[in-house]
């Protein structure tokens, strides 16, 4: 799977995309944003509504106090029991040693590096919101990549994929059998496609690609077979 490997990294790019915005600016944009939206529905559904989004009201808790409001009140601290919800800690962690790998990823589905940073950064002000959800069932990466992966679709649902690979380069007269592969690869269905750069580029095992996938282990595991049925139907065809 190395070829895979390379080609998957050569797909959505080696070098840095962008340097991560800290995580408490990416939660208040994404505050902002929802409180715009949440204006612009009040004002559609009437004076009621509008009423709600009117600061010192209704309003939804700002996410700068995010962290004065789990030390103030340790009675609600996520995690308490030690079982139960996500860290702030953890969150900004995870956000600051993956960030390139989610973006990588999230591109795959939406079909362009911006979208995927959007949908990182919107994924993981989510995160932030929910952290308190967390079951600990499983890895905090895996519940993580589930609700990056469901932004990245939801921004997909909104608009069109930016995917373009149908063109394979040629050297000497001869095609380019990485870009062969990485043309391949963009034509697999979107389950397939995301299986095969959770498990090859993130490193994420079938468990784990399970929880982010909201699939079961075998699924994964078949999900990822016929990705290869695929990939090499695909690739023999191109090269007969």
């Amino acid at each position: 799977m190395i070829v895979i490997n390379r080609c998957l990294i050569a797909l959505v790019g080696t070098s840095e995309l962008f340097k991560p915005p800290s995580l408490s600016l990416v939660v208040t944009r994404a505050f902002q944003k929802r409180s715009r939206m949440w204006r612009v529905k009040g004002a559609q559904l009437g004076e009621m509504s509008r009423r709600k989004t009117v600061p010192g009201t209704d309003a939804a808790p700002s996410p700068l106090d995010l962290r004065t409001k789990q030390n103030a009140r340790p009675e609600r601290q996520v995690g308490v029991s030690r079982n139960r919800g996500a860290t702030l800690d953890e969150l900004e962690e995870l956000y600051r040693r993956l960030f390139d790998v989610f973006v990588r990823v999230a591109a795959s589905v939406t079909g362009d590096s911006e979208r995927g940073r959007d949908a990182v950064q919107e994924g993981f002000a989510t995160a932030v919101s929910k952290r308190s959800s967390f079951r600990r069932e499983g890895p905090l990466e895996a519940w993580v990549w589930r609700i990056v992966l469901n932004a990245a679709r939801s921004d997909v649902r909104r608009s069109s994929p930016a995917v373009g690979y149908d063109q394979v380069p040629s050297a000497n007269g001869q095609p380019d059998r990485d870009a062969e592969l990485r043309v391949a690869l963009a034509h697999l269905p979107e389950r397939q496609r995301t299986a095969v750069f959770l498990r090859y580029y993130a490193d994420l095992d079938y468990a784990a690609i399970g929880e982010a996938l909201g699939i079961r282990t075998g699924t994964v595991a078949a999900t990822l077979n016929a990705a290869h049925a695929a990939l090499h139907t695909e690739l023999e065809e191109a090269r007969a």
